[in-house]
């Protein structure tokens, strides 16, 4: 569909990669804005595999800021929905998507494979915050209080 109101096409972009832990892996987000010549250019969370210098495509929409559990076997990702931003999880390969939690944004894997860290409005206030939360969904936490200054 080509833009709205005659404005020019905007260009597509790959953007927010990220390694995997073993370095044959990149999973990045590509913004597949229409132009003329590639009309069937599809937006999503992409794998690019530099063994073999192939991509595939892992989960369709806005998919943005892939993070790969350190042990390679999971990816944390963010899509932007018409609910708005949430944070899921998949297995490296594409299958076993789970949604973890809503309005969270920007997820990172602990160490441990254990826990994601991501940004999060508060729930009383729209304030954004760092939240944890388990790799099932479960125990979320809140950890800072942006409304108070970190350093007091």
């Amino acid at each position: 569909m080509p833009p709205p109101n005659g404005a020019p096409p905007p260009h597509p972009v790959d953007q927010t990669p990220a390694w995997s832990p073993s370095g044959d892996r990149i999973a990045y987000h590509h913004n597949a804005l229409w132009t003329p010549d590639s009309v069937d250019d599809v937006s999503g969370l992409y794998m690019l595999n530099l063994e073999t210098d192939s991509t595939r495509l892992l989960v369709e929409g806005s998919a943005r800021s892939p993070d790969w559990r350190p042990d390679g076997e999971r990816i944390a990702w963010a899509p932007i929905t018409e609910e708005g931003s949430q944070i899921w999880v998949m297995r490296a390969d594409g299958t076993d998507k789970q949604k973890l939690v809503d309005r969270g944004r920007e997820p990172a894997w602990g160490l441990n494979s254990d826990r994601i860290v991501f940004s999060k409005p508060a729930s009383e206030r729209d304030n954004t915050a760092l939240w944890t939360i388990r790799r099932d969904g479960s125990n979320l936490q809140q950890l800072t209080d942006p409304s108070r200054n970190p350093l007091n």
